[in-house]
């Protein structure tokens, strides 16, 4: 969240960029060795994008005086965002005396944003120094508030303030163009992931539908202005079927439908043919084709070359080789695809498949419940594009469950923040959404999507009390007309019947955290007592059903002399030998195994599926990994030796029912403690009473 613009930057907490970030560090080394205070500031209103390096004390005793802090307001932070928005750079004198340096730098578009560096904030000589001595008595300050700053003070020749401003632009520049070409080469791969994530979610997809998903796909996930779906109706030319809005400004819908491109133009023939893709970004050529004067760059790639050529073109997007290659390898699979549908397109519409049965409102899956809500509320309102939206309790975001008209892999990883956009609107206001026709919304103007068909729309949210837990939206009624107030009316139980659903599934996992916690001990992250009793009892009930085929064995564990650590080292340590005992036990056993921590220094393994001996193997190597092992703790000066004690019972020769196994494997630690410690000891069986 960016700062209030009444908090000076170096009082900003930022969230982008935390103590141990990559900038943080560079901004911390520059400010070190320059002796001087350094920030960097993004965006129109100059948020910080961390904390102020070395800020001096003398900065937040101005800015604790009414007067003294406007004018640092004025001179720093409105400084900053006038620096920004007109790229001219300042070295002046601040009213307290210290000289300042704001340098802006940066293009201010997309690959560069202007952003700008504030530093500096020393006192050039002593005439300065004197100069904020006197300003600050004539502020009410008194020799209490001024002789703290003393150490503070740092004195910096005026060359020497401007030498450390040119230096910290130029790392500065550097580092973040290394920065962002990393941000775009992860990007890219996230973008390439995602496509070869869905090559198999498209086969999903009804074979009718496929290209217009792919278009939107595509436009999604590169960021297009505009994306056409071209169609041959003629031996000479391609016509719009579908379009795709990017909300770029130079593009209208009406113009884009009415494109007609001509094939008879070699590089369009080539596209045609399903050669390697390649830009096209010569104007004349492009107005030629008929793309729309706006057009600076085409992409095309084809999804079908026969019978009937589809082709999607991209406008004004800029992708890499890479990207190309992928986007080509993505239509030519969507291709196939359709190839292969519609050999069974035919069957599959004389002879339908019903479907599997709906789902049931108390499913615990999120996902599923989706699904339902998506089902219920498009069979209410006839809608024929849907999604579901649910509120992401940790991260306080939107998020697609569901969705139709569109695979939901093109927009699972989309999260929209509280207030921000239509559905983000509604999220905030908690109430119903109704537009009849957008084009009469001026205010709403920016979110048309031409991949709608109509103008309507409504976003009904999902709410408990006061409490939004989602949204639905739904758009282009399938018989054409708008939204009214019935299907409001329609689907507000079906909302209702939402949010007490979701409640069910929230409340369902926070009593199954809340479970957990209670059965997970505190201190080393294992199952405590009240979950070794609970599985105890149950491996003792399905031991009993075959005993000798399937013998269960215990191992009771304690620390030897624990309390001769406690006494002499502290309780600290004491319970750094605890986790350190709890991670060997761990690491010691198997995956079947289970270990808890009954309480103190005692644990308990649980082995199913063992025998004395193979217990007996696996405690003795327990007792040597233990005994082998030296604890180092920051609460001690020298590693810590610790050895274990181990008793050790096997169902059904120690007993038949719970309490008499862990008696015995009880009654075996306390033989091992007698007999001097650090091993294994399992007593004799019990005869067989008949």
């Amino acid at each position: 969240m960016p700062p209030r613009p009444d908090i000076h930057p170096a009082e900003a907490t930022a969230i982008a960029a935390p103590p141990s970030s990559p900038w943080r560090l560079v901004q911390d080394a520059l400010s070190g060795m320059g002796g001087q205070t350094l920030g960097r500031f993004c965006g129109p209103r100059g948020q910080a994008a961390a904390p102020l390096s070395q800020d001096p004390a003398v900065c937040a005793l101005m800015r604790s005086h009414p007067e003294a802090g406007a004018r640092c307001r004025e001179q720093c932070d409105q400084g900053v965002a006038r620096s920004i928005a007109s790229g001219r750079a300042q070295l002046f004198q601040c009213h307290a005396k210290l000289a300042v340096f704001i340098s802006p730098y940066g293009g201010g578009n997309a690959d560069t944003p202007a952003e700008a560096l504030l530093g500096g904030k020393v006192f050039t000589d002593y005439q300065a120094l004197q100069g904020f001595r006197a300003y600050a008595a004539d502020l009410g300050f008194g020799r209490k508030d001024l002789d703290p700053l003393i150490p503070d003070l740092r004195m910096v020749p005026l060359d020497g303030v401007r030498q450390f401003m040119d230096q910290a632009r130029q790392v500065t520049e550097t580092f973040l163009a290394d920065h962002r070409r990393r941000h775009t080469a992860q990007a890219q791969n996230e973008r390439i992931g995602y496509l070869f994530e869905i090559f198999g979610a498209l086969e999903t997809e009804p074979v009718d539908e496929l290209p217009l998903a792919v278009l939107h796909g595509l436009g999604i996930l590169f960021n297009c202005p505009a994306g056409l779906l071209l169609a041959n109706t003629d031996i000479d030319g391609l016509t719009v079927r579908e379009t795709f809005s990017g909300n770029s400004p130079l593009f209208a819908e009406d113009e884009l439908r009415r494109v007609t491109i001509n094939t008879t133009l070699p590089w369009v023939q080539e596209a045609l043919l399903g050669r390697p893709e390649q830009p096209h970004d010569a104007i004349y050529d492009l107005l030629k084709a008929g793309f729309p004067p706006e057009t600076t760059s085409v992409e095309l790639f084809t999804i079908a070359s026969t019978p009937r050529p589809l082709v999607i073109a991209l406008l004004n997007t800029r992708l890499t080789p890479i990207d190309r290659r992928a986007i080509g390898m993505f239509c030519r699979h969507a291709g196939l695809l359709m190839e292969r549908e519609a050999i069974h397109g035919e069957l599959e519409r004389e002879f339908p498949d019903t479907g599997p049965a709906p789902q049931r409102w108390d499913t615990a899956d999120l996902d599923q419940l989706a699904a339902v809500i998506l089902e219920q509320a498009v069979a209410a309102s006839g809608a024929a594009q849907a999604s579901v939206m649910l509120v992401e309790a940790a991260e306080q975001q939107l998020r697609v469950r569901a969705i139709d008209g569109l695979h939901l892999k093109y927009v699972e990883y989309v999260r929209i923040a509280h207030g921000e956009g239509i559905a983000g609107s509604v999220w905030a206001r908690g109430k119903p959404l109704l537009v009849r026709d957008i084009t009469q919304e001026p205010e709403l103007t920016p979110f048309r999507r031409s991949r709608y068909r109509t103008h309507s729309f409504i976003c009904m949210p999902i709410v408990l009390g006061d409490r939004v837990l989602g949204v639905i939206n739904l758009a282009d009624r399938r018989d054409g007309a708008a939204f009214d107030a019935r299907d409001l009316r329609r689907l507000a139980p079906i909302a209702q019947k939402a949010a007490l659903a979701i409640d069910r599934v929230e409340a369902r996992r926070a009593t199954e955290v809340l479970r957990r916690a209670s059965m997970t001990d505190y201190l080393t992250g294992l199952l405590n007592r009240g979950a070794f009793d609970q599985r105890l009892h149950e491996e003792v009930e399905r031991a009993q059903r075959y005993p000798y085929a399937n013998p269960l064995s215990l191992l009771v564990v304690d620390i030897d002399d624990f309390k001769r650590v406690n006494d002499t080292y502290g309780l600290l340590t004491g319970d750094d030998c605890i986790r350190a005992c709890a991670q060997t036990l761990k690491e010691g056993t198997r995956n079947i195994d289970s270990v808890y921590r009954r309480g103190g220094e005692e644990f308990t393994v649980l082995l199913p599926h063992t025998s004395r001996e193979a217990a007996l193997t696996l405690a003795e190597r327990l007792c040597r990994a233990m005994a082998a092992m030296k604890v180092v703790t920051k609460n001690t000066p020298t590693p810590i030796a610790m050895t274990i004690s181990i008793g050790l019972a096997t169902l059904p020769d120690d007993g038949h029912t719970d309490e008499t196994l862990f008696k015995r494997a009880n009654q075996a630690l306390h033989r091992a403690k007698q007999s001097g410690k650090n091993r294994v000891v399992t007593l004799p069986p019990e005869p067989l009473t008949p």
